[in-house]
């Protein structure tokens, strides 16, 4: 009897320490949880934050591509309207000013893209625990590459189209000498002026060539087509940069 007494000790203290083990045990997962979401948190944050600052400087390089293809697309619908009303009267240094004009294609400036890239192709879309987010941010990087294929267009058709022209029917020096600016107000003496061969040619009536009016039409299409594309953007950035400061806002450093 006595025996039997002596077990019950010894029972308890085995199961307070069982208890004990898996008590430490539960209290170790849950402070590795913890610590898991604090860090998943913080670089979520972080993220957000980054992304934050890409769109606002995104924001500013829409800004000026829209600057940019507007005083394209301007300079050709000039050209246009001096080719209809063949009575107007242009100076010809205007003339080569329209054209060097129009020989621009691309930007400048491009998109940033790394704090982007580094959560979708770094498969870190999950983190954001915003659905709406995550959809926009996708959405954002399909806008960008269908706005790349039109710069593409835009690069083939100054080589396929406008160039050939103007290769064989004006004065390629003097026309570059034209302007120094860059289309947009972006900076002033993008390049150096070049030796202009002899024979310096009035454009005016390269004008009327029906081949280069084609060219010149063509080249406003596509800035009203880049145009279109960059302005729906502009919505979109905006509303991404009011999603990612509601998102930042109110978290700790």
């Amino acid at each position: 009897m006595l025996q039997s007494l002596n077990k019950f000790p010894r029972l308890f203290r085995m199961i307070g320490e069982t208890v004990a083990i898996v008590l430490s045990i539960l209290l170790a997962f849950a402070i590795d949880a913890w610590w898991q979401d604090r860090a998943e948190y913080r670089e979520e944050t972080s993220a957000l934050r980054a992304l934050r600052d890409e769109f606002e400087a995104n924001r500013e390089v829409l800004e000026r591509f829209i600057a940019f293809h507007s005083d394209l697309q301007s300079s050709a619908r000039a050209v246009l309207q001096l080719a209809a009303d063949p009575t107007a009267e242009t100076a010809a240094e205007e003339v080569d000013r329209l054209i060097v004009d129009i020989t621009w294609w691309g930007s400048p400036v491009s998109f940033e893209s790394a704090a982007l890239d580094a959560v979708i192709l770094g498969a870190k879309l999950d983190l954001l625990d915003n659905e709406a987010l995550r959809r926009m941010l996708a959405d954002w990087r399909s806008q960008l590459v269908s706005t790349s294929g039109q710069n593409a267009q835009e690069f083939e058709h100054f080589y396929g189209a406008l160039l050939p022209v103007l290769r064989s029917r004006a004065n390629l020096a003097q026309i570059s000498n034209a302007s120094l600016r860059v289309p947009g107000e972006f900076f002033d003496d993008p390049g150096a002026r070049l030796p202009v061969p002899a024979g310096r040619l009035d454009h005016r009536a390269l004008i009327n060539d029906r081949e280069f009016q084609n060219a010149v039409v063509e080249k406003y299409w596509i800035e009203e087509d880049m145009l279109r594309q960059y302005r729906l953007l502009e919505p979109r950035i905006e509303k991404l940069l009011e999603t990612l400061n509601s998102e930042i806002s109110g978290r700790d450093e």
